[in-house]
């Protein structure tokens, strides 16, 4: 709940499935992000529930590719 509170979401509904196993995310595709500390921050932060959440371990692999330049 610290983590939702911190970046806004506590308001957000749960999900089963955090990203759908066919999306297919590129580095080319989107918007650069305003503040990609912001996205760096978060990514960095939720890698650490890998361990105890295994079911997000595949979208957070998926974003984790694009901590160099983080897009919308």
């Amino acid at each position: 709940m610290d983590l939702l509170k911190e970046f806004n979401c506590s308001y957000k509904t749960p999900i089963i499935f955090p990203l759908d196993y066919n999306t297919n995310l590129t580095p080319n595709d989107g918007v650069l992000l305003e503040d990609p500390n912001l996205y760096k921050r978060l990514v960095g932060k939720v890698n650490f529930l890998i361990n105890t959440k295994p079911d997000i371990a595949f979208a957070i692999q998926q974003l984790s590719q694009f901590l160099q330049t983080p897009k919308e």
